[in-house]
C-alpha cells in the first residue's frame, strides 16, 4: 500500500486525517486494501456504505478519515464523522463513525493503530465534544475507551450493551445445518414455508448488482402493506432509503446488492433487500403483506434467501444484521456490540453532559428494520 502520511519511526504509529471529499475518494484503493487486509472487516465498514450514507449528508456533518501509518506505510483506518447538534439551544459537536456499526480497520498491530486514533482525537479535543460510538465491537470499544480514561480532562461513560447480531455459519452446508437445528426445527419448517402455497401459484425474481435500480421502488410500495407502515417508528427511514438507493445505482461488485420478490399469482407479497460483502451475505430490509400474515410470507422469504447463502461457494456467513427473535429461531451464533461515549473537557461538553439521559434509547443499525415473519 502507498503511504499517504509522513515518514514515522518504525516503532511508532501516528494518525493523520482527511476531511475534503475528493482525498477520501483518492485514498479509496488503500481503504479497500485495508478491508481485504483485515479478518474482522465487515460491509459497515466499507466505502461503499460510507458514500451511499454521506451521499444523504446535510450540511451538519463532515466526513473525517483518520488514517494510521508506520514508517510511512498506512496500516489502519477509522471513517468518522463530525456532526452539529443543537442541545436546548446551544450547538454541540459530536464526534462518530461514519456508519452504524463502524469500526476501526487494521491490517496488523490493532493496539497501535486505536491508540494513534485515540491520541489524534485527544489532540484535537478543542474541535470536538462529544465522541459518541454505537454498535461497536467490545474489543475496540474497550481500548478506546481504556485510552480515553487515562486523561482525567475527559469523562468516559461506561460501555453500554448495543443489539447484537445473529448469523449462520454457511460454510458447514445446508444439511449440516439442518440437523444442528434439531428435529422440531426441521418439522416445522416445510408445512410453515408451503403454506403461502394455498393463496395461488408462488414465484420468485431476483435483481443483483445495478439491475436492483428499476425494482426498488417497487419494493418500496410494499412498505404500506406492512406492519411497519402502522406501527410508525419503525418505518424504514428517508435518509437509509436514499442511502440504499445510492449504494444500488452505484454497485462496484464489492458490495453487491440484490432484492427478492416473492409473487403469489404474479402479484408482489413480501421483497427483501440484501447485500454482499467479501465473504458475507447480509439480509438487511424486508416487507410483507401484513394482510396475509397467517400464510407465512416471510418465513418463505427468508428461506429462500438463507438457501441462496448457502448456494454460494463465496459466501460462508449469512447475517440477519439484528438479532430478533425471529432471527434467532434460525441461528444460535450470535456476535455482541456495545456503544461508548466519551465527553470532552470544554464548557460545550459539559452542557452537553448535563442534559444527556444516562441510559438513551438505542436507534440501531439502519439495516435493523426486519418482519417478524
Amino acid at each position: 500500500m502507498n503511504g499517504i502520511a509522513q515518514c514515522v519511526p518504525m516503532d511508532t504509529v501516528d494518525a493523520s486525517r482527511l476531511v475534503e471529499l475528493h482525498l477520501i475518494r483518492d485514498f479509496v484503493p488503500q481503504w479497500e486494501a485495508l478491508i481485504d487486509a483485515d479478518p474482522d472487516a465487515t460491509v459497515f465498514q466499507s466505502p461503499a456504505l460510507f458514500f451511499a450514507w454521506h451521499a444523504t449528508a446535510t450540511a451538519d456533518e463532515q466526513p473525517l478519515m483518520l488514517v494510521a501509518a508506520a514508517k510511512g506505510e498506512i496500516i489502519g483506518c477509522a471513517a468518522m464523522v463530525l456532526r452539529s447538534r443543537i442541545t436546548r439551544g446551544i450547538r454541540t459537536r459530536v464526534v462518530a463513525f461514519a456508519n452504524p456499526r463502524g469500526d476501526v480497520l487494521s491490517a496488523f498491530r490493532r493496539d497501535d493503530v486505536v491508540r494513534s486514533i485515540c491520541d489524534w482525537l485527544q489532540r484535537h479535543s478543542r474541535d470536538w465534544d462529544v465522541l459518541e460510538l454505537d454498535d461497536i465491537r467490545p474489543a475496540t470499544a474497550e481500548a478506546i475507551r481504556q485510552c480515553f480514561q487515562r486523561e482525567r480532562r475527559f469523562d468516559v461513560e461506561p460501555l453500554a450493551p448495543a443489539p447484537a447480531e445473529a448469523f449462520i455459519d454457511t460454510s458447514i452446508g445446508w444439511d449440516a445445518y439442518l440437523q444442528l437445528r434439531g428435529a422440531h426445527f426441521r418439522h416445522r419448517l416445510r408445512p410453515q414455508t408451503r403454506r403461502i402455497e394455498r393463496l395461488g401459484t408462488v414465484s420468485l425474481r431476483r435483481y443483483a448488482g445495478q439491475a436492483a435500480q428499476a425494482p426498488y421502488e417497487e419494493f418500496l410500495q410494499l412498505e404500506p402493506q406492512s406492519w411497519k407502515s402502522r406501527s410508525g417508528d419503525t418505518q424504514l427511514p428517508e435518509r437509509e432509503r436514499a442511502a440504499f438507493r445510492h449504494l444500488i445505482c452505484n454497485a462496484d461488485g464489492r458490495v453487491d446488492p440484490d432484492v427478492l420478490f416473492l409473487d403469489v399469482d404474479e402479484r408482489p407479497v413480501a421483497a427483501m433487500l440484501s447485500l454482499t460483502h467479501r465473504h458475507s451475505y447480509y439480509l438487511f430490509v424486508t416487507y410483507f403483506d401484513d394482510t396475509i400474515r397467517a400464510f407465512y410470507p416471510g418465513r418463505r422469504l427468508f428461506l429462500e434467501s438463507i438457501l441462496y447463502g448457502f448456494s454460494r461457494s463465496q459466501v460462508r456467513e449469512l447475517s440477519f444484521v439484528g438479532a430478533y427473535p425471529f432471527a434467532q429461531a434460525w441461528c444460535d451464533l450470535k456476535r455482541e456490540y456495545c456503544n461508548l461515549k466519551v465527553y470532552g473537557s470544554g464548557l460545550r461538553a459539559r452542557w452537553a453532559r448535563s442534559f444527556a439521559p444516562r441510559a438513551e434509547p438505542h436507534v440501531g443499525v439502519p439495516a435493523s428494520q426486519v418482519e417478524h415473519a
